[in-house]
Protein backbone atom coordinates (compact mmCIF):
# COMPACT_ATOMS: atom_id res chain seq x y z
CA UNK A 1 0.00 0.00 0.00
CA UNK A 2 0.99 3.39 -1.03
CA UNK A 3 0.13 6.37 0.77
CA UNK A 4 0.95 9.78 -0.72
CA UNK A 5 0.89 13.15 0.96
CA UNK A 6 -0.55 16.47 -0.27
CA UNK A 7 0.16 19.54 0.65
CA UNK A 8 -2.91 21.34 0.73
CA UNK A 9 -1.52 25.25 -0.15
CA UNK A 10 -4.40 28.11 0.60
CA UNK A 11 -4.34 31.93 0.65
CA UNK A 12 -6.04 34.67 2.71
CA UNK A 13 -6.14 38.32 1.02
CA UNK A 14 -6.82 41.50 3.13
CA UNK A 15 -7.29 45.13 2.26
CA UNK A 16 -6.68 47.62 4.16
CA UNK A 17 -7.36 51.17 3.56
CA UNK A 18 -4.25 53.48 3.60
CA UNK A 19 -5.83 57.44 4.53
CA UNK A 20 -5.84 60.33 2.41
CA UNK A 21 -2.91 62.62 3.18
CA UNK A 22 -3.78 66.20 2.56
CA UNK A 23 -0.86 68.72 1.16
CA UNK A 24 -1.49 72.06 -0.40
CA UNK A 25 0.71 74.34 -2.04
CA UNK A 26 1.26 77.86 -3.03
CA UNK A 27 3.23 80.57 -4.32
CA UNK A 28 6.41 78.09 -4.95
CA UNK A 29 7.79 77.31 -8.53
CA UNK A 30 8.84 74.09 -7.45
CA UNK A 31 7.24 72.41 -4.32
CA UNK A 32 7.67 69.02 -2.49
CA UNK A 33 5.95 67.86 0.65
CA UNK A 34 6.26 64.45 2.57
CA UNK A 35 3.87 63.03 5.27
CA UNK A 36 4.05 60.32 7.22
CA UNK A 37 1.06 57.34 8.68
CA UNK A 38 0.84 54.02 10.47
CA UNK A 39 -1.67 51.43 9.99
CA UNK A 40 -2.40 48.01 11.35
CA UNK A 41 -2.81 45.00 9.31
CA UNK A 42 -4.20 42.11 10.26
CA UNK A 43 -1.97 39.45 11.10
CA UNK A 44 -1.28 35.55 9.66
CA UNK A 45 -3.67 33.59 11.76
CA UNK A 46 -0.64 30.46 11.96
CA UNK A 47 -3.31 27.99 12.79
CA UNK A 48 -4.33 28.09 8.96
CA UNK A 49 -0.83 26.44 8.45
CA UNK A 50 2.60 27.52 7.64
CA UNK A 51 3.30 31.15 6.12
CA UNK A 52 5.51 30.71 3.26
CA UNK A 53 5.00 33.69 1.15
CA UNK A 54 3.38 37.34 1.97
CA UNK A 55 2.43 39.57 -1.65
CA UNK A 56 1.65 43.56 -1.20
CA UNK A 57 0.37 45.42 -3.36
CA UNK A 58 -0.27 49.11 -2.99
CA UNK A 59 -3.77 50.75 -4.91
CA UNK A 60 -2.94 54.53 -4.92
CA UNK A 61 -5.86 56.64 -4.94
CA UNK A 62 -4.56 60.95 -5.73
CA UNK A 63 -6.98 63.50 -6.14
CA UNK A 64 -5.82 67.23 -6.93
CA UNK A 65 -7.30 70.69 -7.81
CA UNK A 66 -5.61 73.28 -9.53
CA UNK A 67 -6.20 77.15 -8.74
CA UNK A 68 -4.65 80.26 -10.09
CA UNK A 69 -4.94 84.04 -10.62
CA UNK A 70 -3.54 86.53 -13.04
CA UNK A 71 -2.53 89.21 -11.19
CA UNK A 72 -0.90 91.34 -14.03
CA UNK A 73 -1.76 92.98 -16.98
CA UNK A 74 -0.49 90.21 -19.47
CA UNK A 75 -2.64 87.32 -20.59
CA UNK A 76 -2.63 84.47 -23.17
CA UNK A 77 0.50 83.64 -21.30
CA UNK A 78 1.27 79.51 -21.07
CA UNK A 79 0.46 78.45 -16.88
CA UNK A 80 1.48 75.09 -16.10
CA UNK A 81 2.15 72.39 -13.76
CA UNK A 82 4.59 70.27 -14.72
CA UNK A 83 6.05 66.95 -13.22
CA UNK A 84 3.38 66.19 -11.12
CA UNK A 85 3.75 62.88 -8.76
CA UNK A 86 3.25 61.65 -5.79
CA UNK A 87 4.74 58.06 -4.30
CA UNK A 88 3.74 55.96 -1.04
CA UNK A 89 6.32 53.88 0.13
CA UNK A 90 4.99 51.27 2.93
CA UNK A 91 7.84 49.87 5.55
CA UNK A 92 7.90 47.08 8.84
CA UNK A 93 7.43 49.45 11.62
CA UNK A 94 10.64 51.06 12.93
CA UNK A 95 12.75 49.62 9.47
CA UNK A 96 14.55 51.46 6.67
CA UNK A 97 13.64 48.56 3.84
CA UNK A 98 10.80 48.93 1.43
CA UNK A 99 8.01 46.19 1.63
CA UNK A 100 6.07 47.81 -1.24
CA UNK A 101 5.67 50.98 -3.01
CA UNK A 102 3.31 52.69 -5.70
CA UNK A 103 3.80 55.76 -7.53
CA UNK A 104 1.64 58.10 -9.53
CA UNK A 105 3.43 60.53 -12.36
CA UNK A 106 1.22 62.54 -14.58
CA UNK A 107 2.97 64.65 -16.92
CA UNK A 108 1.43 68.46 -16.74
CA UNK A 109 -1.76 69.98 -16.38
CA UNK A 110 -1.62 73.34 -18.43
CA UNK A 111 -4.28 76.31 -18.85
CA UNK A 112 -3.86 79.53 -20.84
CA UNK A 113 -3.99 83.23 -18.98
CA UNK A 114 -7.42 85.27 -18.71
CA UNK A 115 -7.29 88.71 -18.36
CA UNK A 116 -6.83 90.23 -14.88
CA UNK A 117 -10.38 91.25 -13.20
CA UNK A 118 -9.06 92.83 -10.03
CA UNK A 119 -10.54 89.79 -7.66
CA UNK A 120 -8.12 87.08 -6.52
CA UNK A 121 -10.83 84.48 -5.96
CA UNK A 122 -9.82 81.78 -8.94
CA UNK A 123 -12.63 82.72 -10.55
CA UNK A 124 -13.95 84.77 -13.26
CA UNK A 125 -11.68 86.22 -16.25
CA UNK A 126 -8.44 85.88 -14.41
CA UNK A 127 -8.92 83.13 -12.50
CA UNK A 128 -8.80 79.15 -12.96
CA UNK A 129 -10.02 76.32 -10.79
CA UNK A 130 -9.62 73.04 -12.07
CA UNK A 131 -12.31 70.36 -11.83
CA UNK A 132 -11.65 67.36 -9.12
CA UNK A 133 -9.48 65.16 -10.70
CA UNK A 134 -8.95 61.63 -9.56
CA UNK A 135 -6.72 58.64 -10.19
CA UNK A 136 -6.33 55.37 -9.13
CA UNK A 137 -3.56 53.19 -9.34
CA UNK A 138 -2.18 49.81 -8.84
CA UNK A 139 1.43 49.28 -8.20
CA UNK A 140 3.45 46.37 -8.68
CA UNK A 141 3.01 43.31 -6.51
CA UNK A 142 5.89 42.58 -4.55
CA UNK A 143 6.31 38.80 -3.05
CA UNK A 144 8.51 38.43 0.51
CA UNK A 145 9.51 34.98 1.53
CA UNK A 146 12.79 36.00 3.86
CA UNK A 147 11.86 34.44 7.64
CA UNK A 148 12.13 37.81 9.17
CA UNK A 149 9.05 39.13 7.38
CA UNK A 150 7.32 35.98 7.19
CA UNK A 151 7.50 36.29 11.30
CA UNK A 152 7.21 39.50 11.34
CA UNK A 153 3.29 38.73 9.78
CA UNK A 154 2.67 36.13 11.99
CA UNK A 155 2.87 38.26 14.97
CA UNK A 156 -0.28 38.52 17.15
CA UNK A 157 -0.41 42.79 16.16
CA UNK A 158 1.49 44.12 12.88
CA UNK A 159 1.85 47.89 11.84
CA UNK A 160 3.28 49.07 9.47
CA UNK A 161 4.78 52.81 8.45
CA UNK A 162 3.75 54.49 5.52
CA UNK A 163 5.37 56.90 3.92
CA UNK A 164 4.45 59.62 1.42
CA UNK A 165 5.35 62.46 -1.29
CA UNK A 166 3.90 64.77 -3.19
CA UNK A 167 5.37 67.26 -5.47
CA UNK A 168 5.57 69.37 -8.82
CA UNK A 169 7.26 71.90 -10.87
CA UNK A 170 5.06 75.34 -11.51
CA UNK A 171 5.74 77.84 -14.51
CA UNK A 172 3.90 81.06 -15.08
CA UNK A 173 4.90 83.56 -17.77
CA UNK A 174 2.62 86.38 -16.43
CA UNK A 175 4.46 89.00 -14.32
CA UNK A 176 2.78 88.50 -11.16
CA UNK A 177 0.50 85.93 -9.86
CA UNK A 178 -1.36 83.58 -7.63
CA UNK A 179 -1.61 79.76 -7.91
CA UNK A 180 -2.45 77.12 -5.32
CA UNK A 181 -2.83 72.95 -5.94
CA UNK A 182 -4.68 70.92 -3.26
CA UNK A 183 -3.32 67.51 -3.62
CA UNK A 184 -4.86 64.11 -1.44
CA UNK A 185 -3.08 60.89 -1.56
CA UNK A 186 -3.61 57.29 -0.34
CA UNK A 187 -5.19 54.60 -0.88
CA UNK A 188 -5.38 50.73 -0.02
CA UNK A 189 -2.94 48.19 0.78
CA UNK A 190 -3.88 44.47 -0.87
CA UNK A 191 -1.69 41.72 1.48
CA UNK A 192 -2.11 37.92 0.54
CA UNK A 193 -0.79 35.29 2.79
CA UNK A 194 0.23 32.56 0.94
CA UNK A 195 0.39 29.04 3.57
CA UNK A 196 0.83 25.29 3.17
Amino acid sequence: MVLSLVALAGEVTHTVRIPLNFSTADGASYYSQSWYDVIQVPSFDTSLGALNRVELKIKQTIQYKFFYENLSNSQGNTITWDRINSKITVKRLGFSKDLAKASYVRGYYSIVSGRVDGVLDWDGTGGHTSPLITRNRWGLSTFRTDQSILAYFSQSAVYLDVYGNSRFEFFSYDAWWAMGMHHHSGGELEITYHYI
